[in-house]
């Protein structure tokens, strides 16, 4: 009777972060349209488009290692995601509403600074229970946001064409809210394996041990680099389509087009994961942004921008669920959400805003295929410097198994 009520609970929990992915994404996929919004609808140029993602990045390095040490230290992820999703639904709302530029910008910083941390705290908070007592697979769960992301990508999209652009954010407010019950709800299901839980003491998270850990600064340094370009190049993507001839329902068929290409791809990450391990996933999903990258410096034509941006879908299938896996192998135990927020706060915070900033800088000055040439460059060094410098630990590591081993002879 035991055995068949977590059997049950299992199925349970894996359909319900299977629908908060789902919807989660779905209110994700107004995010290609903020272009549109700051330059069309507010009329901000490509600088002080720059600005204001590099000041969102900000916010979102000093937010994310917050909420994410708040986690650690009380345990309780679910709480925190909730009190994200509560102000992401007020700033979401209040952003269709406001007209005015300045107001604009302080409604998105005040979105950005909540609603930052909360996709990796929900990736850590079901990846971590995939990797628990009882198993789930992340790909499938995780398969579920980009059918959500598809949907609505294609809506969006189709809607701009006939409807003040502004609109969106009242919709991501009501996707949020959604999500919002799900997860309130959830603390029922864990209900059922509470009775033998004993309730966890406090704890500081150990940030002394986790920053003291060279495999996972080096990591923080990769991520940076790497996502330097990656930012821009999501970001000014928009700008990139439109250039070609591209418009607002052509964004939203590329997005829809990309997370309905990624579904078969996560159906097989679990398996290439146990195949070839966390770094091996990774190595595939830098491959194909470096393709990307480069697919944006010399397409021409629509469907060659679509070929390249597709190239993010095993991106997202293979390298983020291996990121998540191998911090979550790296980082001492009491650590596990934080550090997954520091990444973050580095990889979209830092990188972004240095990037964004520095990309419509460029952009204004040289031209939009000059960012994506030096953004190629630095994906490409980005990924030898990570995987060099993860070879170099372990041979330091197994020299100094060595030399112990010498010793205790």
């Amino acid at each position: 009777m035991q055995q068949f009520r977590i059997r049950r609970f299992s199925i349970n929990r894996n359909w319900t972060f299977s629908i908060i992915y789902f919807f989660a994404w779905a209110a994700y996929a107004t995010f290609p349209l903020d272009y549109v919004f700051f330059s069309q609808h507010i009329g901000l140029n490509n600088i002080e488009i720059g600005i204001l993602y590099s000041t969102l990045g900000l916010l979102g390095i000093v937010a994310q290692p917050i909420f994410g040490y708040i986690s650690d230290y009380f345990k309780s992820t679910r709480k925190v995601m909730m009190g994200s999703l509560t102000f992401g639904v007020l700033f979401s709302i209040l952003l269709s509403l406001v007209k005015d530029r300045t107001m604009v910008r302080v409604v998105a910083m005040g979105y950005t600074i909540f609603m930052s941390s909360f996709m990796p705290l929900l990736d850590n908070w079901v990846a971590s229970s995939c990797i628990g007592e009882q198993k789930g697979n992340y790909g499938y769960i995780r398969l579920w946001g980009s059918v959500g992301y598809a949907i609505l990508a294609y809506l969006y999209g189709k809607l701009t064409m006939s409807i003040d652009v502004s609109n969106i954010y009242f919709s991501r407010g009501v996707l949020l809210a959604i999500v919002f019950v799900l997860i309130y709800t959830y603390k029922f299901e864990i209900a059922v394996e509470s009775e033998e839980k004993k309730e966890e003491k406090k704890e500081r998270p150990n940030l002394k041990a986790l920053l003291s850990n060279k495999e996972y600064v080096f990591f923080v340094i990769f991520a940076f680099v790497f996502f330097f370009p990656m930012n821009a190049a999501s970001s000014f993507f928009p700008n990139l389509l439109l250039e070609v001839g591209g418009t607002n329902a052509t964004l939203g068929f590329a997005g829809s087009v990309n997370a309905i290409v990624e579904i078969p791809f996560f159906l097989f990450t679990q398996r290439l994961g146990r195949r070839m391990g966390h770094k091996g996933l990774m190595f595939i999903g830098c491959v194909f942004v470096c393709m990307r990258m480069f697919g944006f410096v010399y397409a021409q034509t629509i469907p060659g921008l679509m070929l390249a941006y597709f190239c993010l879908a095993p991106y997202t299938t293979f390298f983020a669920p291996g990121m998540i896996y191998y911090i979550h192998s790296i980082a001492p135990p009491n650590t596990q959400v934080v550090a997954q927020t520091i990444v973050q706060a580095f990889a979209i915070g830092a990188a972004g805003m240095i990037g964004n900033y520095l990309a419509g800088y460029i952009i204004d000055s040289y031209g939009i295929r000059v960012m994506y040439r030096y953004g190629t460059i630095i994906c490409v060094a980005g990924v030898v410097f990570f995987f060099l410098s993860s070879w170099l630990i372990k041979k330091f590591r197994q020299k100094k198994i060595n030399v112990d081993i010498q010793k205790g002879i």
